[in-house]
């Protein structure tokens, strides 16, 4: 089956397709070249847009894209795009892909979508195109058949994948002792390491989660008569990849972040890039939103159990700086650290605030609401977002004016906003897309986070 947007007739997502057709289809060629020009992310997205308007002139680069295979998860959208136009040209396409890939018994990239989608094709064109490939001892048996280690990293059975961020000659990745939500082992840790392009292990250093504790965890019991008490330290029974960033990389320093499953306190462990060397870890904590701040530099933010910073950590990791408050951080061309607040309380006491390096914080307008899209960064320094039904501009000087409104609208999952070319913007609101134009925002800055390598192109990593 074709893995992508499900759509049925006569209900809502049969509207809601009509509704992002509409909007599909009034995004610019060129608008659809930037995002092509992007990461895994904007390469998806832009597939998804190509696929729902029928944009047939893009054929041939989804076509390169996809025998390029430079990031496997774009080539399902490149691969849905190219069933939905529905021609032999198309089928072609697939075939030349499946045929150089299929051979490949070691790759484990988008082999089993491109055939979903020439068997799709052949349905519709009343072709046999795919029969080659599925006869008996033929190349799909061989590849499926092939080397159990597909992905081809070095792991233990038992370990899952966290998260992972694509480097120059290879990948990091955190791997974690357990599935999601199972019980850990003993003697079992998470652990980061770094692979080659092949998946071979160049190191790997433990990340051990022993005792945790955090002063804002407490504990009732029949032993506390009721009453709370401080948390003792405990040993995690689960342990998770973090929600937030969980892994970043900065020039010669990797940031990795593990989470105990039950009460969310957390660890960043600061390896050597290089190496693999343990730097220091974290004092555990409330993690929350993370970032590169500068080479071998991170932002570290806590929110909950009564905590409620953003910390700078340095090359060393040491705590090069501490401010009072948490917020989805934008690091600009100049190093300067901006963005909403995300406060818990209601009725909402959160502003839009800078963090100086002196470590005092500057509160601009104060903002409604609570659920939040990451922002986006213009070169004026003025950050664009998503919060309480108003798509909301803050400009370097903290005026605040509002782009766009939707009278009523409580959805919360939302996602990124994107800053195209020419001041246009795009976002999504569940399964909605929202395209805008003339907003009078500049391109994206070239600051560190999230609008250079360090997020744009969906990859969280920063080459110094």
């Amino acid at each position: 089956m074709l893995q992508g947007p499900t759509f049925r007739r006569g209900g809502r997502r049969d509207r809601s397709r009509k509704t992002q057709g509409g909007a599909a289809a009034d995004i610019e060629p060129r608008e659809l070249s930037v995002l092509l020009e992007g990461g895994w992310r904007e390469w998806k997205t832009a597939a998804w847009l190509i696929a729902v308007a029928g944009r047939t002139e893009f054929r041939a680069r989804l076509g390169e894209l996809l025998l390029a295979s430079e990031v496997c998860i774009a080539g399902r959208g490149y691969c849905v795009a190219l069933a939905c136009f529905g021609t032999e040209a198309d089928a072609q396409l697939l075939i030349t892909y499946l045929d150089r890939y299929l051979p490949r018994l070691e790759l484990h990239y988008d082999q089993g979508m491109a055939l979903g989608a020439l068997l799709h094709l052949d349905a519709g064109l009343g072709t046999d195109h795919a029969d080659r490939f599925l006869r008996p001892g033929g190349l799909w048996k061989r590849w499926t058949d092939g080397p159990p280690s597909k992905p081809g990293y070095d792991h233990e059975p038992f370990e899952h994948l966290g998260a992972f961020a694509l480097l120059p000659d290879g990948f990091c990745v955190s791997w974690l002792p357990a599935e999601r939500s199972r019980v850990v082992a003993a003697g079992r840790h998470a652990r980061v390491a770094r692979h080659d392009a092949d998946g071979a292990r160049l190191w790997s250093t433990p990340a051990v989660l022993d005792e945790l504790s955090f002063p804002g965890c407490v504990e009732i019991s029949a032993e506390t008569n009721g009453g709370a008490r401080p948390s003792k330290p405990w040993k995690p029974r689960t342990i998770e990849a973090h929600h937030w960033e969980p892994l970043l990389v900065s020039g010669h320093r990797v940031a990795a972040t593990f989470a105990d499953g039950n009460s969310g306190i957390a660890v960043t462990f600061f390896l050597d890039t290089d190496t693999g060397r343990l730097v220091v870890a974290s004092r555990p904590g409330p993690s929350q939103h993370k970032a590169i701040s500068g080479p071998g530099e991170f932002l570290i933010g806590s929110q909950g159990y009564g905590g409620f910073s953003t910390a700078r950590y340095d090359p060393n990791g040491a705590v090069e700086q501490e401010w009072p408050t948490h917020a989805m951080p934008l690091v600009d061309r100049h190093g300067k650290i901006s963005g909403p607040e995300s406060t818990n309380a209601q009725p909402s006491r959160s502003h839009f605030v800078s963090l100086d390096p002196d470590g005092t914080v500057h509160r601009g307008p104060a903002l409604s609401g609570y659920y939040t899209s990451y922002p986006a960064l213009d070169n004026e320094g003025t950050a664009v977002f998503w919060r309480a039904g108003q798509l909301l501009a803050v400009d370097a000087d903290f005026q605040m004016r509002e782009l766009f409104a939707l009278e009523g609208e409580k959805r919360s999952v939302m996602s990124r906003v994107i800053l195209l070319d020419q001041g246009q913007l795009a976002f999504a609101l569940h399964d909605e897309l929202f395209i805008l134009r003339s907003t009078g925002l500049g391109p994206l800055d070239s600051g560190v986070w999230p609008c250079a390598d360090g997020g744009l192109r969906g990859n969280p990593v920063a080459h110094q």
